[in-house]
């Protein structure tokens, strides 16, 4: 076993699965001793599967997120989970092999991404996971906006602009997307495909592998919502790392059919040029 960050962990989680003598750790994909939460590639009986864990004394506001992935898992994804070893505070998917979507946009091979399949895959995935419901939220559209100025998937030691300038244009840029969240009020909104939300829909999360494109971590997935801001918000930061050739303008075309889409696809873009940490 590797120990080289297993020493750092204390999740009870792990030692009591360890103990059991099943766990052979490959790798750590993710490790935040802050939140108390693992993600980590391991094998059992020759297979590679992927171990997520989360302590019982992780903040709540992250158990809450933990646990509403495991449910959807549980619920729309039930092959993928190893029976015998998932409960409250861990589980074991299949793992994928494969390579991020963001891996490819920061190397040499990005013009050779099939942007097609890719969203050939997240049309497929709202066709599968959208609920009926209609108590529709924005959460997701402002969540956006905040990560396109302040955050990003990749984080490194690029400042953010700041100022009274910057402050301002993104004020401006918050109360026009309010704006547009009135208008759709009395618009038939079925083309902002509404009832599905996957929350954190950055290249990050988009694995792609031998099969085609896949869609991971559903941590933030909610069912009140329109998904075609996870969409924008893609295409948005796809931009910042590719240059749009012909398949890309296509597929812009396709989701920024009207003048709300585009117009927020719009105040994406200016946010995001605040921020060189995509």
């Amino acid at each position: 076993m590797d120990r080289k960050k297993y020493t750092q962990l204390t999740y009870s989680s792990i030692s009591k699965l360890e103990n059991n003598n099943f766990i052979d750790i490959v790798d750590y994909i993710t490790d935040s001793p802050d939140r108390k939460y693992a993600v980590i590639k391991i094998n059992y009986e020759g297979r590679l599967y992927i171990l997520k864990v989360c302590d019982p004394l992780s903040p709540k506001y992250f158990k809450d997120l933990f646990n509403t992935e495991y449910l959807f898992y549980k619920k729309q994804k039930e092959r993928l989970i190893h029976k015998n070893y998932s409960g409250e505070y861990f589980y074991m998917i299949d793992f994928i092999d494969g390579e991020t979507l963001g891996d490819h946009l920061f190397s040499d091979t990005n013009s050779k991404i099939n942007f097609i399949e890719v969203f050939k895959c997240i049309d497929l995935f709202y066709k599968t996971y959208r609920q009926n419901n209609e108590s529709i939220k924005y959460t997701n559209l402002f969540y956006y906006a905040n990560v396109l100025f302040s955050s990003g998937p990749r984080q490194n030691t690029n400042k953010i602009k700041k100022g009274k300038i910057a402050f301002v244009i993104k004020q401006i840029c918050v109360l026009s997307l309010h704006i547009i969240t009135f208008t759709l009020k009395f618009r038939n909104t079925e083309t902002f495909l509404p009832g599905l939300s996957h929350g954190d829909l950055h290249y990050n999360n988009v694995l792609i592998s031998n099969t085609g494109p896949e869609i991971i971590d559903f941590k933030n997935i909610r069912s009140n919502e329109f998904f075609l801001f996870d969409i924008i918000f893609l295409l948005t930061i796809i931009e910042k790392k590719t240059n749009l050739n012909d398949d890309l303008q296509d597929i812009k075309s396709k989701y920024l059919s009207s003048w709300e889409s585009l117009f927020v696809y719009k105040i994406f873009k200016i946010l995001a040029n605040f921020n060189s940490r995509f």
